[in-house]
């Protein structure tokens, strides 16, 4: 249940309005497959019990009661007593197949960032004094603002995120907004092709841009639930640099090597090997991407082409 309360001082009509605003991307990693969430709004006495489908960025309210609990509290109390009951049943509806460990509005410190799981977006933070030094705070703010270029581009799906709103406060920490939401799961024997042409496709993207993303693995891969289909997005540019300008100091296969776009299509390609079941086409561009650190000339366009034969 959302809800939105103002004071005696506002009309009812604008927390209700506000409450609409807020409900128009809400998402079914927070509220799992129902037809419908709960809301209210209030203003001192007024309350407002609505309805709210979800409908493709679009909020459509329905109002179950509005009335005044001070002159109303009989019924206003048997509404609170029977919500327990229904939030029960809804709880037992929702299908919640989306496990997602960060909780709306809280925030979540993981390492040296902070981030905070809000209706529509993942806000994340990183503080200058958690990088290793000036130069790697203002590389960081480069990328996103990179990725932050991408949303003016009309262009095919990127399959990367979308930065919604950046700001660096009194450069000390980076804010930046970013979407859609997702969560973390491995694709199915017959979702593979589907997962490895997305993330074939913003390697493509995020490459063109110049930068190697320098950590393919799960926990950067996330799937956006959808009410007709689900589709995987890149996440997590922190490890990006330009090619040939960073030696591999962190977990990898080929720690002490120049950072180059190949060593991300081989960490894709280790990925890949985790599915047992695979088609000849896949069978052949799984080699391709495990050979690619060896193979110069071998891109993700290059690979998605193939798979895409």
């Amino acid at each position: 249940m959302r809800g939105k309360e103002k004071n005696a001082m506002n009309k009812q009509s604008e927390a209700f309005s506000e409450l609409t605003s807020k409900m128009t991307g809400w998402n079914p990693l927070l509220y799992g497959n129902l037809p419908y969430i709960l809301g209210y709004a209030t203003s001192a006495a007024a309350f407002r019990l609505v309805a709210i489908e979800e409908g493709n960025g679009q909020c459509r309210a329905t109002t179950i009661l509005e009335l005044d609990i001070l002159q109303h509290t009989a019924e206003a109390l048997k509404v609170f007593y029977n919500l327990g009951m229904l939030y029960h049943k809804m709880a037992t509806l929702s299908h919640l197949a989306c496990a997602c460990d960060l909780r709306p509005f809280l925030a979540d410190v993981r390492g040296k960032r902070t981030l905070v799981l809000l209706d529509k977006v993942i806000e994340r933070t990183i503080k200058r004094s958690d990088c290793e030094d000036t130069n790697d705070f203002e590389r960081l703010i480069r990328i996103y603002r990179k990725l932050e270029g991408l949303k003016n581009v009309k262009s095919d799906v990127t399959h990367l995120q979308t930065v919604e709103l950046l700001e660096v406060k009194w450069d000390k920490q980076l804010v930046v907004e970013l979407s859609p939401i997702g969560y973390v799961r491995h694709p199915k024997d017959n979702e593979v092709s589907q997962w490895l042409e997305h993330m074939l496709t913003a390697l493509k993207h995020w490459h063109a841009l110049g930068y190697c993303h320098g950590d393919l693995r799960w926990g950067n891969m996330v799937c956006v639930p959808g009410h007709r289909s689900e589709y995987w997005v890149l996440i997590d540019m922190d490890e990006s640099r330009e090619p040939d300008t960073k030696v591999i100091d962190w977990n990898h296969t080929f720690r002490g090597d120049t950072l180059r776009f190949q060593h991300d299509l081989y960490q894709l390609g280790k990925l890949l090997s985790g599915f047992s079941i695979l088609s000849d086409n896949l069978k052949d561009l799984h080699a391709m991407l495990l050979t690619a650190v060896d193979t110069p000339n071998m891109t993700a366009e290059i690979a998605l082409a193939k798979l895409l034969e």
